[in-house]
């Protein structure tokens, strides 16, 4: 397996930004003149289809790419040099009866491009005057529909690519108008890259060998989380990805039913044509393999229940090359309906998404997908009942910010830790080439190198034995915090998004040594792994205990750092009386004990004459006890 992200085609949805402006001003200059897209009548017989490639084989040298879902054909052409000649190419296949629609692609000068698809979506604004327009029929002209499941979407059905590049245009120039964009082929990113229990170095890191000798307690402290929850069935995580084997025996026991947002009836398993369809599986075995029972893996929140929603698929082939690793497509549309369908018919608490749209690819968009983003606006507003559902995204697997969707301020994004709680680099000390994305609005880091999970069984997926045991990068980083997440769903079901986003950024171990030096809303955060690597133990005690009731940050959380540490402790504890710090070795034996100033903000501690190892410090009063492991060197 790759140990880099996967570059993958999707449909995706552009912005308001460009399609505000007049239709004179869009960049009709970055039409290929040498590529299309293609969609038949339903009638249409396979003679029908085959004819229609064959007259345009016969004018030109031509590759022709065949997708299952949508159904649609992708037509790479060769000599078409000016303008007027693609037109009259364009409106001849358009006269062909057994064509439905004739579709663009945009490419700009660093080679990056997307296609056009035979929809637009608009959503008409919520106020009153906007919804009584729209009622009196001024949109009538369009011949609009209500889209069956997304809420307050509509859809306009196109001909070909310049009558939705015009539709969106026009619509967008209209008051009333929250939103309208035609579907786009473009190219984000999939971050990837019990009996192996000793090998899960996330979940209890002993430095051992068979974890890539790193550094022992440099681990999320799941097992310590263990002592307080397990996860409870009540609590549901989707995930949003290219499917799940149902039929894994660490996962068949603690799957729902899922789902396929194509509707071409997989019910959430996979196309499984390729090595790479077992990204979802090995997704999902992180969350919640099942645990103790003698097999395998076992996942964060291993008895909670998952929901395998399938939202795209795996081609090897683009324009006639193929590709290795191949690549993954969808739609928007799908993706939109995915993140709905999981919150408002499955009632996920919990949504994984370890993909995401590389800005490279977004750069030659007019915006940030506004559709998609509606659908997310959605599930984190009315998600469980109104609590919020959360959402994660895998960061990125470049050498720069945190990419869309995570970049957004409604979801959560994660990046990559080695063994050693450094963040993913090259120069990290798992050796492996490649670098979690870092920066501006990423959330916090979890480990993401040489991750063992569940595989395809069988030959299928990317090992033979039904566990992969390199499972890399953002992708395998993000569902860890979603696991952890629904361990403090399960102490605490009515924590609000707001209040468990809280708690999960303030009780990550300051790790990397890093300067945590920039105050944001949940505490300090650094650029290398926002508020820090995930810490399961206390977040799941921070839930248990009640610790959203007051409203800063500065009042409700603690922080101890660096862990590990080298030379000083340092903690930070809201202000209270007959507060005591105790540090004790595994034994139980007390190695320090000092009473802790309530006028102070940091405390500070001397370990340079401990013996490097695994200590645990206490911190007490009459209110609370808190319980956190700390690794000095």
């Amino acid at each position: 397996m790759k140990q880099y992200i996967f570059i993958f085609s999707i449909l995706l949805f552009g912005n308001t930004i460009l399609f505000a402006q007049s239709e004179d001003a869009y960049p009709y200059n970055l039409v290929d003149k040498n590529r299309i897209i293609l969609q038949f009548e339903t009638s249409a017989t396979d003679v029908e289809r085959e004819a229609v490639f064959n007259q345009i084989n016969s004018k030109t040298k031509t590759h022709i790419i065949h997708i299952p879902s949508p159904e649609l054909a992708i037509v790479q052409t060769t000599n078409r040099k000016n303008y007027p000649d693609f037109k009259s190419f364009i409106s001849r296949l358009k006269a062909m009866p057994q064509v439905s629609y004739v579709g663009l692609y945009l490419t700009n000068e660093a080679g990056h491009s997307f296609g056009i698809l035979n929809q637009v979506f608009f959503k008409i604004k919520k106020d009153k005057l906007s919804k009584n327009l729209f009622n009196k029929n001024i949109f009538k002209k369009y011949n609009y529909k209500k889209h069956a499941t997304l809420n307050d979407i509509y859809t306009i059905p196109c001909r070909d690519g310049y009558e939705a590049l015009s539709t969106a245009i026009a619509l967008n120039a209209l008051p009333d108008v929250e939103f309208a964009e035609p579907n786009y082929l473009i190219n984000p990113q999939v971050h990837t890259d019990d009996q192996w229990f000793e090998r899960q170095w996330a979940l209890q890191n002993d430095g051992t060998p068979f974890q890539g000798n790193g550094t022992p307690g440099a681990d999320m402290s799941v097992t310590d989380a263990w002592t307080i929850t397990m996860g409870d069935p009540s609590i549901k995580i989707a995930v949003m990805d290219s499917g799940v084997d149902t039929l894994h025996p660490d996962l068949v026991n603690n799957l729902l039913p899922g789902y396929d947002a194509f509707g071409t009836g997989t019910n959430g398993y996979p196309t499984p044509n390729f090595s790479s369809d077992g990204h979802g599986t090995a997704c999902a075995g992180i969350i919640g393999a099942e645990a103790d029972n003698q097999i395998g893996t076992a996942g964060v929140a291993p008895r909670c229940k998952l929901i395998s929603v399938r939202m795209f698929f795996y081609a090897d082939t683009a324009l006639g090359i193929p590709f290795d690793p191949p690549i993954p497509y969808s739609t928007s549309e799908v993706l939109s309906e995915g993140i709905r369908w999981a919150w408002q018919d499955a009632g996920a608490d919990i949504q994984s998404h370890s993909w995401g749209l590389d800005d490279i690819f977004m750069a030659i968009l007019p915006g940030e997908p506004a559709m998609v983003d509606d659908a997310i606006e959605q599930a984190v507003t009315q998600g469980r009942d109104g609590k919020g559902s959360l959402l994660f995204f895998s960061s990125g697997n470049a050498d720069a910010a945190p990419i869309w969707p995570g970049r957004t301020p409604k979801v959560m994004s994660v990046n990559a830790t080695s063994m050693c709680d450094e963040r993913k680099t090259p120069t990290s000390c798992d050796g492996e080439d490649w670098t979690g994305s870092w920066g501006e609005n990423l959330d916090f880091g979890a480990p993401g190198v040489e991750i063992w999970s569940a595989d395809m069984t069988g030959e299928l997926g990317y090992f033979v034995n039904d566990y992969t045991p390199r499972f890399n990068g953002t992708s395998a980083a993000c569902p860890q915090v979603a696991g952890v997440a629904a361990l403090m769903l399960s102490v605490n079901p009515e924590l609000e998004r707001d209040s468990c986003r809280h708690l999960l950024s303030a009780t990550c171990d300051k790790v990397g040594g890093y300067a945590y030096d920039i105050e944001k809303a949940y505490g300090m955060w650094s650029e290398e792994l926002g508020y820090g690597r995930i810490n399961a133990y206390r977040a799941v005690l921070a839930a248990s205990t009640g610790f959203t009731n007051t409203t800063t940050p500065d009042e409700t959380t603690y922080a101890i750092y660096p862990n590990p540490a080298h030379s000083q402790l340092t903690i930070h504890y809201k202000s209270a009386k007959d507060t005591y710090i105790q540090l004790l070795n595994t034994l139980g034996q007390q190695v320090y004990y000092a009473p802790y100033d309530s006028s102070a903000t940091h405390f500070t501690i001397d370990v340079d004459d401990l013996s490097a190892g695994i200590y645990f410090i206490i911190i007490k009063n009459k209110q609370e006890q808190i319980v956190e492991k700390v690794m000095i060197r």
